[in-house]
Parts: C-alpha cells; structure tokens; sequence
C-alpha cells in the first residue's frame, strides 16, 4: 500500500533518474549522455575518448557509493528520514516524479471517470499548465496528435518533448488521449483579466489507449489554463525560498481571488457567470486571436534552472574529478 508519504516525496522527485537504485533507469540516462559524447561535433576523437573514460568512472563511483540514490522514492520507505528507512525487498517500487509519465494527470483522471461512469456522456475537464519556461505546451500536447508523437499508437512507448523542444531522458508510453490533431500553432488564448492567466476551450474525442485504460468515442470539453508565471520546483537553501516566496504569494493571493477566473470557469462549467459586468476575457484583436499578457522578464536565475537539468552530465563528471 502506496501512503500520503510515499507519494508526496515522488512528486518531488524531479531527478530520480539519477538514482543508482532505479537501475534500468539510471543506465538509460548515462547511456544518453554516452551517446551525445559520441554524436557531437564540439570535440576532437581524443577528447571523446577521454570525457568517455571519466563518465565511466563517475559512473563506477556513483554505483559504489549510492550517493544519490534517495534521488528517487522507494515505496517501503515510511519515515521522513531516509538513514532510518527499511531497505528495499524484491516487491519495492521505485519513483520518481509523475511529469516523466502524465504530468497534469488528465489520462489518469479520465480513465478512472470512465471506468466509474462509463462513456456516454460528454464531460467536462480543466488542465493547468506551467508553461512559463520556454513557453512549454508539451504536457498537454501530448494528449493530442501532435507534431511529435505522429506515427505512434496510443499507449506505445515513445520519446516525448520534455520542457522545450528537447526531449525528455527515458522512453515512456505516449499518453495521447484524444484523436484530434493539436500544435502550438492552432491554439488561441485569451488573457483572463488581473491575472498572469490565459485561457483556451477545446472539444475533444476519446481514442483507445489500453496503457492508460483510455476508451474511444467519448466526448470532452477541455479548459487550458496557462498560467504564465515562473513556479520554480527546485527550491533549495533558505536565499532561494526567501527570494521566491514573496512572487509566489502574490500570484496565489491574485489568483485565488480572482473574480475574472471564477467567471471565465463558471461559464466553461455551465454555471453562468457570477458577475455580470466582467467576463474574465479581454477582447481578441482584429484577426481572432487574443494578445497575450506580456510575461516576465527571465532572469539570470531563471536561466541557470532551465539548464541544470541539461547541464547534470557535466555536473556528474564534476563530482568524478573531486572524488579521484
């Protein structure tokens, strides 16, 4: 039994593919940066030899000392500490966050509905999206035939857009949940007023997808937020939450108070507007298609979080060089 515990560090675990304990997964992520080694142009024969050499040593320490192990979230863990965890048995589980197999969780969520109350009814579904970082729509593109999982059945595996346009570090099962085709390009977004929100309505059919338990033929009404502002999710050291936290506030305060984004939702939810005078929506310019609020300006900070992921390979071979 997977507790409120077990599944709250998961969440968290944004690099559990680092974890030496999570092997299959671990050695798919070195193998990728093997193969960037050996693809790349930026460096001499040598050379590759050479930064091949010290990632197979990192490599090697990284196996024999489990530095980063507790990267990933073993399901017998059951105490806050992990020096006082049980060791993992043969029935254990490993896990890391759910943004590598659904982020939004809409797949999952439709296909419990399903299974609880059948398909012969149109439903109604709303999706959050971050997409502040290079503007990332790809968490819920993949629920559509898209540019990037064309030719790839519902539920087989297949290598995703991760955050941008690269993609992520380990195949996984396409998550596409619904037949329409859907890019970037085709989307229109309305601003929703006193607020870093923009909104889109969509209307979907259902295709089978038996890795998600998905079934084929029911209609759903999609409302796609965006919501525009910088939610960091590597939040370490007092200065960085400190430096955060006040951001963050405000836009939970505007948006939980929101008088624009309960209208635009209650009419989405045919509830009809709680306020007459404000539809939550500014008007759409001359060719159809709403102007976006202008975003924030991305900082050096920013930055450098968009990169470490990209960046870890590089940080790995680091921590070869201290350690020899």
């Amino acid at each position: 039994m997977i507790g409120v515990f077990q599944i709250s560090t998961a969440s968290s675990s944004t690099v559990g593919y680092l974890s030496e304990d999570a092997v299959t997964y671990f050695a798919q992520y070195m193998s990728l940066i093997r193969a960037g080694l050996e693809s790349s142009n930026s460096y001499t024969i040598e050379q590759k030899v050479e930064l091949k050499e010290l990632l197979d040593k990192t490599q090697e320490i990284m196996w024999e000392t489990g530095v980063l192990a507790n990267a990933a979230t073993n399901s017998a863990w059951t105490k806050s500490n992990p020096i006082d965890m049980p060791p993992a048995l043969d029935t254990s589980y490993w896990f890391t966050d759910g943004g590598y197999t659904d982020g939004p969780a809409s797949a999952i969520a439709l296909a419990r509905h399903q299974k609880k109350y059948g398909t012969d009814q149109e439903i109604k579904l709303i999706i959050s999206n971050n997409n502040y970082i290079t503007n990332n729509m790809n968490n819920v593109l993949a629920y559509f035939n898209t540019t990037w999982n064309t030719g790839v059945k519902p539920g087989d595996f297949i290598w995703p857009a991760g955050v941008g346009s690269g993609p992520q570090y380990n195949p996984q099962r396409s998550n596409q949940i619904f037949e329409e085709t859907m890019t970037e390009d085709m989307l229109k977004f309305s601003p929703i007023n006193g607020t870093n929100l923009t909104s889109a309505t969509i209307s979907a059919t259902t295709v089978d997808n038996p890795a998600y338990g998905i079934v084929a033929g029911q209609k759903v009404k999609l409302l796609w937020l965006n919501i525009n502002s910088n939610i960091p999710t590597f939040l370490i050291t007092a200065p960085m939450i400190n430096g955060y936290t006040p951001d963050l506030v405000a836009m939970v305060e505007g948006t939980a108070g929101s008088q624009a984004l309960e209208n635009v939702i209650s009419e989405f939810a045919g509830a009809g507007a709680s306020s007459d005078s404000d539809d939550g929506k500014e008007p759409a310019g001359n060719d159809g298609v709403s102007e976006p609020q202008s975003e924030p300006e991305t900082t050096a900070s920013d930055a450098s979080a968009l990169g470490i992921f990209k960046l870890f390979g590089l940080v790995l071979i680091g921590i070869g060089l201290v350690i020899s």
